[in-house]
């Protein structure tokens, strides 16, 4: 439990930080501040909601921290914009032509398939496959 909460807690900082990476370069941060509001909101009620697991019945007890925790991570997904609502803005955000991730996001993903941001060739079945494909008939 302790190590979900760290990582969520790690994931939240490093969405907001690229928010406010984006945001001191000058770049648009709708959608990604967007995004670190909602993962940071959801984030604190999950780990306020562990805490409260792992204290088991003194979690609601007054004299616990844990209890107000959990009592006060909730404002986090109802304040100041729901989460449904950073939903609909980052999902607008998406579906807009004029939408682009930063250009960190959009190289993270190429790198870990191996495409060409990382200077990999194809996997190697992929390239047997090719090499062994004999150009296509044509049909007329």
């Amino acid at each position: 439990m302790l190590a979900e909460m760290a990582t969520s807690i790690a994931a939240a900082e490093c969405l907001t930080f690229a928010a406010a990476e984006a945001m001191d370069r000058g770049r648009a941060v709708s959608r990604l501040a967007s995004q670190a509001k909602l993962y940071a909101g959801e984030s604190a009620v999950f780990c306020a909601e562990r805490g409260v697991q792992i204290h088991g019945g003194y979690g609601f007890i007054k004299d616990y921290r844990a209890e107000k925790y959990f009592r006060d991570s909730k404002i986090c997904t109802i304040g100041e914009g729901t989460s449904e609502i950073q939903r609909l803005v980052i999902a607008r955000q998406l579906l807009s032509r004029e939408a682009r991730p930063p250009s960190v996001q959009q190289e993270v993903p190429r790198l870990a398939t191996g495409g060409a941001a990382a200077d990999v060739g194809p996997p190697p079945a992929t390239r047997e496959l090719t090499a062994t494909r004999e150009p296509a008939a044509s049909t007329r």
